[in-house]
């Protein structure tokens, strides 16, 4: 499962886990768990942990605070009656809190309704490991089963009637980009793309959908795949992968004890939980075995040879987001949101270095936690992309202007039906300068960028009313935007925010002249 809010690439989590079910030795009572496998938060039950008991044939539900556990699912014995289960090892849930279950000894998927003492085989025949339910809406919903003998991924609908589609490993088992070997968990994302983690190939892979019936014939390699082994571009048996709204991706990387996330097209992972050798402390794992997110962000783990379920708090004082944007003195002051936050940190948008700012631009803000109302005060390309991406994020963001012009030149339109602001005429980007901004435009937006003549010794243009040659454009004073006599008024509107509504104005400057800068203010009431 997923966050429900976008996980900012600088997120961090504690490194002490804090045990939510069993612990307490291996065994079949209530407090107690023999070998967890995998393991799903459910967003429905506020966010109850739903784990799979291998050894004990059953499926527990563990409300959050609680000491023991209630079965859900199986704990009849090991058997292949329908109200048993034998050596269970992952789960799907729909919204309706339906389970569907795959089963190793059984060679079976089974669906069991929300409250039934017993479950209907769907599936028969299968060497089921990974199982996932597609994007579709409820009633149109396809069942995803991984083979991890045969090494392919079959599509079924979520009665498990209807043909058996292969939709990735028609190609035998493998190493190819072409092949799975030992498949085990998998994840569908919003546009039916699948992610599978390979046990045998040390590796995570995506297979991108064409549409709903039609899949990659070759995957891309998005994480591991350079055999099997400890270092941060490698990976030890693969047993589980989830991917959050940024597409970076989590691992449960077995033989390392550690789980490991890859930024979205990175060749090199982070580890960011254990790896710390195998063991049972708080900060050890001893074979993980699944992982999936709280809607807040935290971390919990299948730590199968420890008997129990580690949480892994998100640490929400570890992402940053844009307070104040100058573009005249192309500095951006990063502050976190909440008391929290870390200082300011100046940033030139030439310094390509600062991953954090690379992907806000490529992916833009992650959720907010503690979400502030912000004014934006004064217009141009920063105003206006941070009213949107901050609006995005969930922050109750104002923009102010002080007329109907940016920067004296162009023209600013109000979407009433939306409440944004836009620009009505073209933005120039040089191509060797503003990096950053040049990122934005062609990689998250991914707008038309037509060439342009960008010096012309004899033209003329006009600032503030008067006709100046275009070569004294050096001269930063003309390109100040007079606030006149009735428009003064909305400027001191803008100050009287940090006194009326004790707003925090970070190092944004005060003005009465509006310019290529704007002014952010986050009020604390």
């Amino acid at each position: 499962m997923s966050p429900d809010y976008e996980i900012c690439a600088t997120a961090k989590w504690s490194s002490t886990g804090k045990t939510v079910a069993g612990g307490n030795g291996p065994g079949a009572s209530l407090n107690q768990l023999n070998n967890p496998f995998g393991l799903l938060v459910d967003p429905n039950d506020d966010d109850a942990v739903i784990i799979v008991d291998h050894e004990n044939g059953r499926i527990m539900r563990w409300a959050q605070g609680e000491i023991n556990g209630q079965i859900i699912a199986g704990g009849n014995g090991i058997g292949n009656r329908s109200d048993q289960l034998a050596l269970p090892r992952y789960i799907a849930l729909d919204k309706k809190g339906t389970l569907f279950i795959t089963e190793y000894t059984n060679k079976r998927v089974s669906r069991w309704e929300k409250g039934a003492s017993s479950g209907d085989i769907i599936i028969s025949n299968i060497n089921a490991n990974g199982i996932a339910l597609g994007p579709e809406s409820d009633e149109k919903q396809s069942l995803f089963v991984g083979d991890w003998f045969s090494a392919y991924i079959l599509k079924f609908n979520k009665n498990g009637t209807g043909r058996r589609q292969i939709v990735v490993g028609s190609n035998g088992s493998g190493s190819s980009l072409e092949q799975l070997s030992t498949p085990y968990q998998m994840y569908i994302d919003p546009l039916g793309s699948i992610y599978i983690s390979e046990y045998l190939n040390h590796r995570v892979t995506k297979w991108n959908a064409y549409n709903s019936s039609d899949w990659e014939t070759k995957a891309a390699l998005v994480a591991g795949g350079n055999g099997n082994g400890s270092n941060l571009n490698q990976l030890d048996g693969t047993l589980a992968v989830t991917v959050d709204q940024s597409n970076n991706i989590y691992v449960a990387d077995y033989g390392n004890h550690r789980i490991m996330r890859w930024l979205k097209g990175a060749h090199v992972g982070a580890v960011i939980i254990g790896g710390h050798g195998q063991g049972n402390l708080s900060t050890q794992l001893n074979h993980p075995y699944d992982l999936a997110f709280d809607r807040q962000g935290n971390l919990f783990v299948s730590d199968f040879s420890n008997h129990r379920i580690q949480m892994f708090a998100v640490d929400k004082s570890s992402c940053s987001v844009f307070l104040c944007i100058a573009h005249k003195t192309e500095t951006v002051q990063l502050r976190g949101i909440g008391d929290e936050g870390p200082p300011p940190v100046p940033f030139h948008p030439d310094a390509m270095y600062i991953p954090q700012v690379m992907n806000t631009a490529k992916y833009g803000l992650h959720k907010c936690f503690d979400c502030q109302n912000i004014a934006i005060v004064g217009g141009g390309v920063s105003g206006l992309i941070n009213a949107i991406e901050l609006s995005t994020a969930g922050h109750r963001v104002t923009v102010y202007e002080a007329s109907d012009q940016l920067g004296g030149r162009i023209l600013t339109h109000r979407v009433s039906d939306k409440g944004y602001i836009t620009e009505l005429g073209a933005m120039r980007l040089p191509l060797n300068q503003h990096k950053l901004t040049n990122v934005y435009v062609n990689e998250r937006l991914k707008l038309k960028v037509t060439p342009f003549r960008g010096y012309e010794s004899n033209a003329l243009v006009y600032i503030n009313g008067r006709r100046h040659k275009f070569t004294e454009r050096i001269v930063p004073e003309l390109f100040g935007f007079n606030v006149y006599d009735n428009e003064i008024n909305k400027v001191r509107i803008f100050h009287s925010l940090l006194f009326t509504r004790n707003a925090y104005a970070g190092k944004c400057r005060k003005t009465e002249r509006f310019n290529q800068s704007s002014e952010l203010f986050v009020s604390r009431t």
